[in-house]
């Protein structure tokens, strides 16, 4: 079948302006500009109130999220130079770009620092010598860069490193012992730097600071890869930040114990970082940058400050080991060497030192950030960034009457559920009611329904694939009559019905407690239709994945009969957190009564309770619940049966996106456009900034206007431009099929017009608007007679119910042409007028 022209051209559209994930944001690099904006004022301190940094990273998101937003805080980090590895597999692009606001960011590659000559001649060398010869050449430009900027203290350790105030610096009884300098905590903003500022003595040759003052070693802390308990783990983790982001995700709380790694180490003395001040060094001693990450600068932080203990050092960097997982997830020069020593890199230490320094920091930011924005901030944090071939298997399901399908649901679901996730290739799978009329009901004109446009998806998946580069999915579709439900479920349905509870004597199955719509209604029968729908397409996907030997992990279930506003990712728990690790049943965040039950998505074992067990739960649930009178009341039975035994039964956390926003689609060409933005039930994150009425004018192509539903809804027509106001039988229709299509458009386009003067103007005939009113119907006769015989010879064939009769027998063809137009044109006149 082909595919609705609307949904071509929305394809071409939507494809053709781009919608690859890989924004540049506001990160410098070749193709961006740095955004000005700084909404808490913390971007813009003086370069000698902050620190800079330059990191190179392969693969290190999972990494980097809380390493920026550690040193950002402690620091203050507020500059930052990026080098990628060209062997990357994943860009640090999105997480940069979420700092736009708070640092000045820019992203090299190896045509930043090498020319054409020298790109050829590494193509030669090996592996190893390349990583250390880009990392070398990194450091010095970058170092050089800064300088040039006007930067001060740089910090030079990888992001598997975090820095923090050596405790010993503050004990009396140490060496290192700093007098006069009141302990500070990593919960204090800009901590690290404070303590570089209040008295210290950058002379004190316990420093290390050496000539020009320009070089703060920092020594290093081993930490090893044994778990910890989650209470110990726990240990003042911010509960607001549970449960898409918890404690076991951060290195700062996950990684305690530490030792002597004597695989690097030499004397059990890790080699050593820096701090690097670039404005102290003079410009005639440049020449001596060598990018060393140890050792940045010749004639500085050399010899015996390479290998200096935790004991010598006035700040420490502890260096994270982590997971298997993250450790062996870089394919780079060292990786071979990474197999070998894994297990005794875990093993370092033991269980006796134990370090809990770095906690604080996070609680001290959230302070600072505010909980929405630490959320955007580090969503995902220490979350491996899967491949798409390495994601679980999924599947998109879609389920119930299609109302108004091809006009407004499926533009909608083009853009923002198959288009966002076509990357991932999930199979399709649609149950659907093949049902040609809806009758109406709750905030629902009822109208006709094209059922089979569902059909369309089949086609329209195909193109997706291929600009996404993916082999088209299956696509497995399957209708349903109101007559087979009915043979399936129809006594079930009767019970439902009728079945009284035994107490109160008042309908047991019946959604509301005070009814407030008769128990005739077709409530029930649409309760039960959703769910044999939804739990018929969990059949069709089962039944698809047994056949073909695979299981599926992931699964989302959508509705059909409804324009999805905003781009739902099925592996996104919100616009900012991914949720790779398959840890997350999501369901939206707007009409909470008392939560949303028209979607879900997330791992299979928990959408199956929500797709398959409403049947078998609902009496138990009826029974055992301790507010009686709301039986099938779906909202109350999702949140009080289904969602606790999800949590109970398979261990999955269910939370709500507050980035979906959806309206149901009526039957006429309609929207119910408030649903986002109720505000008894709750709204989308920031739709209320959007001009919702356009956003779905111009998302299914038409004019449309808002009618009140006489509750606190909004229903939003859009109908088709060369609809016919006028309701006439079909026998009336057909009998005017001779009336040309021209003359049609033009009589409908004049419609404006005639109800603003009006009258009706037909060869010279003018009908005045007291006349039709009094009438209530126009005929025109279309006898060229002067106004008062017209009026006459109307009354009179009205009252004998016949036409008149034409003397001129060669003017009665024209007569009956003149007759058709002017009936349709009173027609609409009259329709117009009521």
């Amino acid at each position: 079948m082909k595919i609705h022209l609307l949904v071509a051209a929305l394809l071409a559209t939507i494809i053709s302006s781009g919608t690859s994930a890989a924004s540049t944001g506001g990160v410098n690099n070749a193709n961006t500009e740095q955004s000005n904006e700084d909404p808490l004022g913390l971007r813009q301190l003086p370069q000698d109130e902050s620190f800079a940094a330059c990191i190179l990273i392969m693969d290190d998101n999972h990494r980097l999220i809380e390493w920026l937003a550690y040193h950002y805080h402690t620091m203050p980090l507020r500059r930052v130079i990026v080098m990628i590895d060209p062997r990357s597999k994943t860009s640090p692009l999105p997480v940069l770009n979420r700092w736009e606001k708070y640092m000045k960011m820019d992203l090299w590659s190896d045509n930043d620092l090498f020319t054409v000559e020298e790109l050829k001649d590494r193509a030669d060398k090996e592996m190893i010598k390349n990583h250390r010869s880009r990392q070398r050449a990194f450091n010095v430009k970058c170092l050089t860069t800064l300088k040039e900027e006007g930067a001060k203290w740089t910090l030079m350790t990888d992001v598997d490193e975090y820095t923090r105030i050596n405790p010993r610096a503050l004990d009396s009884s140490e060496g290192i012992y700093q007098t006069d300098i009141a302990p500070m905590q990593l919960s204090e903003p800009g901590s690290i730097l404070k303590m570089l500022n209040k008295g210290v003595d950058l002379n004190d040759e316990r420093l290390h600071a050496q000539e020009w003052k320009a070089c703060i070693p920092v020594s290093r802390v081993q930490l090893s890869g044994t778990e910890s308990s989650d209470e110990e783990v726990n240990n003042k983790f911010p509960k607001e930040l549970e449960p898409t982001i918890l404690a076991k995700d951060f290195d700062t709380f996950r990684w305690r114990y530490s030792g002597v790694d004597t695989i690097t180490a030499k004397d059990g003395v890790l080699p050593g970082k820096t701090f690097i001040d670039v404005s102290s060094i003079p410009d005639s001693e440049m020449w001596r940058l060598i990018g060393d990450p140890h050792r940045p600068i010749d004639k500085l932080c050399k010899g015996g400050n390479v290998w200096l203990n935790t004991n010598e050092t006035m700040f420490v960097a502890d260096h994270i080991l982590g997971t298997l997982e993250s450790y062996s997830l870089r394919d780079d020069s060292r990786f071979f060497d990474r197999v070998l020593t894994w297990q005794q890199r875990k093993e370092v230490g033991g269980l006796t030192d134990l370090h809990d320094e770095l906690r604080p920091w996070l609680s001290g930011f959230i302070d600072t950030m505010g909980i929405g924005e630490s959320r955007r901030l580090l969503a995902n944090v220490g979350q491996l960034q899967a491949q798409t071939h390495a994601l679980p298997r999924c599947s998109i399901n879609f389920f119930g009457l299609p109302r108004s399908f091809k006009s407004m649901a499926l533009p909608s679901i083009v853009k923002n559920i198959l288009l966002p996730n076509a990357r991932y290739n999930c199979d399709i799978v649609v149950h659907y009611y093949n049902m040609q009329f809806d009758e109406g009901g709750r905030f629902n004109r009822g109208g006709e329904i094209d059922a089979d446009a569902v059909q369309a998806l089949k086609e329209v998946s195909k193109v997706i694939a291929a600009n996404a580069g993916k082999s088209p999915p299956s696509v497995i579709i399957k209708s349903e009559t109101k007559e087979e439900f009915e043979e399936k479920y129809g006594d079930l349905v009767k019970k439902y019905k009728t079945a009284k509870d035994v107490d109160t004597g008042k309908p047991k199955y019946f959604p509301w407690k005070e009814t407030s719509y008769s128990v005739k209604t077709n409530v029930i029968d649409n309760i039960a239709m959703q769910w044999n729908s939804i739990q018929s397409a969990w059949q069709l996907m089962e039944e698809h994945s047994k056949v073909h030997g695979f299981e599926y992990e992931r699964v989302a279930f959508f509705r059909t009969d409804s324009f999805y506003a905003l781009p739902v990712d099925i592996f996104q728990v919100d616009k900012d957190t991914f949720d790779y690790n398959n840890r997350y049943a999501v369901i939206p965040a707007f009409a909470r009564y008392p939560v949303n039950d028209r979607m879900m998505y997330g791992p299979y074992e928990a959408v199956k309770i929500w797709a398959t067990e409403r049947f078998q739960r609902i009496d138990h649930y009826i029974e055992s619940s301790e507010i009686k009178g709301y039986g099938m009341h779906q909202e109350r039975y999702i949140a009080n049966g289904i969602l606790p035994a999800i949590r109970e039964e398979t261990g999955y956390e269910v939370v709500e996106n507050i980035d979906i926003c959806f309206y149901r689609t009526r039957a006429a060409d309609s929207v119910i456009i408030s649903d986002c933005s109720d505000p008894i039930g709750g709204s989308a994150r920031g739709i209320q900034e959007i001009d919702q009425v356009q956003l779905v004018q111009n998302l299914v192509r038409r004019d449309c206007l808002e009618f009140p539903t006489g509750d606190r809804f909004v229903e939003l027509r859009c109908p088709e431009e060369e609809e016919e106001e006028e309701e006439e039988d079909k026998e009336e229709v057909q009998d005017k099929e001779e009336v040309q299509d021209k003359q049609d458009k033009e009589e409908v386009q004049a419609e404006e017009e005639v109800q603003a003067e009006e009258e009706v103007q037909d060869e010279g005939e003018v009908q005045d608007k007291e006349e039709v009113q009094a009438e209530e119907e126009v005929q025109d006769e279309g006898e060229a007679q002067d106004e008062e015989e017209v009026r006459e010879k109307h009354d009179e064939e009205e009252a004998q119910g016949k036409q008149g009769e034409e003397d001129d027998e060669d003017e009665e063809e024209e007569q009956e042409k003149q007759e058709k137009r002017g009936e349709v044109e009173g027609n609409l006149v009259v329709s117009k007028i009521k």
